[in-house]
């Protein structure tokens, strides 16, 4: 290795390094002494992109584990009545097909959205962006956990949507309570399975493992 590449590496180790001691040091901020924080901007399209600070009573690889575990979701993400992965690449990167029932007026959503998660330093990341949808122009986001002490972690989730429909502006209340509550039920899964389903929560975390390591476990050849 010459010195013009390592110097690069360097330069990699040292960004990387800065941006997780800035997502700790803005969590902590932001929360202070609360348990939750919603943070609300409005860009383009009739709902605002959501920034969430909280803490899960779980690992970050427990916690990515559940909340990536797409083949299952259907058991506890609120909404949701199907899943099915259609493309994986490279292990971390998954297409999947979802059919979502929306709130009333609206009717039920299909659409597809590509993921890739992957090793955040002391912790886990899992990006997000809708690759066709008949329900949204626009669909990107992330949630990143972080360690908090030996049972908790921090997470920061972010998320924008930009709905099609006539009816959404009248909605925005509607899709912030539900994101709150959508988070809250997979936490909720999450702890429920590391005390009583153990086994599974070691079947999703392998999942999330060999996904980084570069094998395909939805699909497999």
């Amino acid at each position: 290795m010459n010195k013009k590449t390592l110097y690069i590496l360097l330069l990699i180790f040292i960004y990387n390094s800065h941006i997780l001691a800035n997502d700790l040091k803005t969590i902590k901020e932001k929360l202070g002494t609360n348990k939750l924080l919603v943070e609300k901007k409005r860009l383009e399209g009739p709902w605002p992109r959501l920034t969430i600070y909280t803490t899960i009573a779980s690992s970050p690889l427990e916690a990515m584990a559940v909340y990536a575990a797409y083949p299952d979701q259907i058991h506890f993400v609120p909404g949701i009545i199907k899943a099915t992965v259609t493309e994986q690449k490279n292990g971390s990167e998954v297409t999947v097909d979802y059919e979502f029932d929306l709130p009333w007026p609206l009717s039920t959503s299909e659409y597809s959205h590509w993921h890739k998660v992957s090793k955040y330093q002391d912790g886990y990341k899992l990006e997000w962006n809708m690759t066709k949808s008949d329900a949204s122009k626009k669909t990107q986001g992330y949630v990143i956990f972080l360690p908090k002490d030996k049972n908790s972690s921090y997470v920061l989730y972010q998320n924008f949507f930009y709905p099609t429909s006539f009816f959404a502006g009248a909605l925005r209340p509607t899709f912030i309570s539900d994101t709150q509550e959508t988070l809250q039920a997979i936490f909720d899964y999450t702890i429920k399975l590391k005390k009583d389903k153990p086994e599974l929560l070691s079947k999703y975390k392998k999942w999330i493992e060999d996904s980084i390591n570069g094998k395909n476990v939805f699909l497999k050849k």
